[in-house]
């Protein structure tokens, strides 16, 4: 549904399609003349995402901090619904837990849209399509480096499990769980 500036806004959009969420992308604050335009509105819950690490530091510098400074007054002046999602939470696989409990904190209820039409929404869209087939051609590809190294299923565990960071482990174990079923 249109065009995300990123990949972590992308999945968050995804997100709310299958929990049967409208959403509205970045649409300009009403309650300011300023250009300011949160990634996604939800009802009347003005959601963003914001570049932030652990520490409370951003990799957009000082001014990007300021700039969210302005917007926590802004919400705050005019009592808007206001939830902000951080870049290391993507990291940390916490990002989709955290956006679900703070719409129900406001009263926004994600129900989760059956397989069957989460399959057929995927495959009624160029864009998934294109990266089901991306999917594919890199089993393919992991598959061929697997066979000519000549690991055994455990080697090959335990050598992708000990690189990178949380969110890498993770999409590493559900590439392999895919892998392995193949």
């Amino acid at each position: 549904k249109g065009f995300t500036r990123s990949k972590e806004e992308q999945l968050i959009a995804n997100w709310l399609r299958i929990h049967q969420l409208e959403y509205r992308h970045q649409i300009q604050y009403p309650f300011t003349e300023a250009r300011y335009r949160p990634s996604f509105m939800v009802g009347d819950i003005y959601i963003d995402l914001l570049q932030i690490n652990r520490d409370g530091s951003s990799p957009q510098g000082k001014e990007y901090l300021r700039e969210l400074k302005w917007r926590r007054k802004i919400h705050e002046k005019y009592q808007t619904k206001y939830i902000e999602l951080y870049s290391y939470q993507w990291n940390d696989d916490t990002l989709f837990s955290s956006l679900q409990q703070k719409l129900q904190d406001f009263g926004a209820s994600p129900r989760r849209l059956p397989e069957q039409q989460i399959s057929a929404l995927i495959h009624s869209n160029q864009t998934y399509i294109n990266d089901e087939q991306d999917l594919f051609a890199k089993l393919q590809t992991f598959l061929s480096l697997h066979k000519n190294a000549q690991y055994s299923n455990q080697e090959v565990i335990k050598r992708v499990m000990s690189r990178g960071d949380n969110y890498a482990k993770k999409r590493a174990d559900l590439f392999l769980r895919i892998y392995f079923r193949i």
